[in-house]
């Protein structure tokens, strides 16, 4: 049997030696997989989605033999193209081997992907695992493609746990700059030098870019894109407004857009989970206010590709560094408007909150008054947090929590 992107994706999984098994990940791929739904995981492109499925074969001794597995990624040749293409390819390997697993990664990119899915799922022969890396496949259209038969993992980054055990580091603020740094690619932290690192996070930021918007969207507007992308990535953790935006552009650009424009755009970029919106909700008048929001990156080596100034850029790193935790966590979050005064973030699970404020240091009365006092206004005795790097300030104040940034991620 001759097919370049099935030698190509089976000579990948058996050529990856030394695995870091990303546990929180496999268990789940492993639990859900045994009750014969379809698993579907999915975000961002290269943040580890492959490597965790690697950890889930080579973790539970899985016979690669009898694997059907396919990385779209290497279809440099365009072999798979769509559903006849990849239902050919299967039935010549399943007339040499005993397939028990179809697994296939990078799916968006094969056209009718899903009728193929669900030939296989009504066999009930056949364990399926499928990735993708838009955010269409956590949408209301999955749900209508495989009319509810699957079962959701969202796969992050490396957290700063995995981080230092990866790298065998301490827990300590050595460790912490280099993770912010370079983001939480797990083949980032491959590499050995910082200018490879860089350069490996450019490329995937061009990838995502002209793989996963222009040429999918039809943009021919780049610039346009570009220069909104780094406005988000300037103006991170602070609430945006699509007037802003479109003063910015008019400044940048010298030239008005609309915003119907600026808000398709924006959805462009949230599409392959490059950056994630978060609302901003109306404790008093129980509603997302519309038009504005916050927008964190999935990954912080994306975001520092314009800049990173560590002293200036710490507060914001801090508050992606909690909205990343908090949704791989499985929170729904949001931020809160409360008589005025903002809450960073409002995270809900399981019918529980925990409200969470985020700064650098608690440097001043000022300071203290505004973290704290902002959630001494809230009057339900769900748990409530600040999170800072301040080491030397107290373990409560007023009974709500301060919590090293070290030790919240690391919780």
């Amino acid at each position: 049997m001759q097919n370049n992107i099935y030698s190509k994706s089976i000579e990948y999984l058996q050529n990856k030696k030394d695995i870091f098994i990303r546990k929180k990940y496999v268990s789940k791929i492993k639990a859900f997989s045994d009750t014969w739904n379809i698993v579907v995981i999915t975000w961002q492109r290269r943040v580890g989605k492959s490597y965790s499925l690697l950890g889930f074969l080579r973790y539970f001794k899985i016979d690669l033999e009898k694997v059907f597995y396919i990385n779209k990624e290497f279809d440099i040749e365009d072999e798979i193209q769509n559903q006849k293409n990849l239902n050919r390819l299967f039935n010549q390997v399943l007339k040499e081997k005993d397939i028990k697993y179809i697994i296939i990664d990078e799916i968006q990119n094969i056209e009718n992907w899903e009728k193929f899915i669900l030939a296989k799922f009504s066999e009930k022969k056949y364990k399926i695992i499928i990735t993708g890396s838009n955010s269409k496949l956590l949408s209301g259209e999955l749900s209508t493609l495989l009319t509810w038969r699957y079962l959701t993992i969202e796969v992050f980054p490396f957290d700063y746990q995995e981080f230092i055990e990866f790298k065998n580091y301490d827990k300590n603020l050595e460790s912490f700059k280099e993770y912010v740094q370079f983001g939480w690619m797990p083949e980032v932290l491959l590499l050995p030098t910082d200018e490879l690192k860089q350069n490996y996070i450019k490329n995937t930021l061009d990838s995502i870019f002209f793989k996963d918007i222009v040429s999918r969207f039809t943009i021919r507007n780049t610039k346009l894109l570009e220069k909104l992308f780094q406005y988000l990535q300037l103006e991170l953790g602070n609430i945006i407004s699509i007037t802003n935006i479109a003063n910015y552009i008019k400044q940048a650009m010298k030239k008005e857009v609309s915003f119907t424009t600026i808000s398709n755009y924006l959805d462009y970029l949230t599409f392959p989970y490059l950056v994630n919106e978060v609302s901003r909700y109306d404790i008093k008048w129980k509603k997302v206010l519309d038009y504005t929001a916050k927008y964190y990156f999935s990954d912080i080596g994306i975001r520092n590709t314009i800049w990173f100034n560590f002293a200036k850029d710490i507060g914001k790193i801090l508050e992606n560094l909690v909205y990343i935790k908090l949704v791989s966590d499985g929170y729904d979050v949001k931020i809160w408007e409360l008589a005025g005064k903002e809450i960073d973030f409002v995270a809900e699970k399981n019918g529980e909150k925990k409200y969470i404020q985020v700064c650098y240091l608690l440097s001043s009365e000022k300071v203290i008054e505004r973290e704290f006092g902002n959630l001494l206004k809230i009057k339900d005795n769900y748990e409530k947090i600040v999170v800072s790097m301040d080491e030397s300030f107290g373990n409560t104040y007023e009974g709500i929590k301060n919590v090293n940034i070290l030790d919240f991620l690391i919780g």
